[in-house]
């Protein structure tokens, strides 16, 4: 699925505090890396869940360090409203990650609870928070791994509502054919003979048709 990048300027603030953002939130993860590895080792409960959620966990720290990075740049890229090309994608196979609220605490003991609250404790930060809520990519990383560590959903800043694509234009019926105006029947075309002049008849003369007073009936 191709997507459409659109750069946004970042103020200044922003910008000198995300070069230290993302190495602290580096080391924090990379300690949890180690305590999901030593602790879900040796107690075997969710043995098959360390590798796939390391492998999240390392590739969530490394995009919060680029995004970081695309910060310090002062340019941003987001996502284009317009709606991207589908790409059918042939079916694999895939591990669901657990989502439940706190769930590293049960599979690698109090040790977890105590990165939650490092985190916490960074998140809660006034330039942290301030870049977090100027920059809803970072707060879009960051929830899944928030919730898997005890973290309240106040930690971060609720999700914008999301884009609602626009409506597809309905085909117009087709209008109705106008209806003809009906004209009259023509006339018919008098024949020759019809059509020749009638002689013309003399009128009476008016001296012939008045009655002499002399006259006798």
């Amino acid at each position: 699925m191709t997507k459409f990048m659109i750069a946004t300027r970042i103020p200044d603030p922003i910008r000198t505090t995300a070069p230290l953002l993302g190495p602290r939130f580096a080391g924090i993860m990379i300690s949890l890396i180690a305590l999901l590895a030593h602790e879900m080792l040796i107690r075997r409960r969710h043995i098959a869940l360390i590798g796939p959620l390391c492998s999240y966990i390392n590739r969530l720290h490394r995009r919060f360090t680029a995004l970081m990075g695309r910060i310090e740049a002062g340019s941003l890229p987001r996502r284009d409203t317009r709606r991207p090309r589908a790409r059918v994608a042939p079916p694999r196979p895939r591990i669901h990650l657990p989502r439940g609220h706190n769930w590293l605490r049960g599979a690698a003991g109090h040790n977890a609870s105590a990165h939650g609250s490092h985190l916490a404790g960074l998140l809660s930060e006034p330039e942290t928070a301030a870049l977090i809520a100027a920059i809803p990519q970072a707060a879009r990383l960051l929830r899944t791994i928030c919730r898997l560590l005890g973290l309240p959903p106040t930690a971060l800043p609720p999700p914008p509502d999301p884009i609602t694509p626009p409506e597809p234009r309905r085909p117009r019926a087709p209008k109705p054919p106008k209806p003809r105006p009906s004209h009259p029947p023509r006339a018919l075309i008098p024949s020759r003979a019809s059509n020749r002049p009638r002689p013309l008849e003399p009128s009476p003369c008016p001296t012939h048709t008045r009655r002499s007073p002399i006259s006798t009936p």
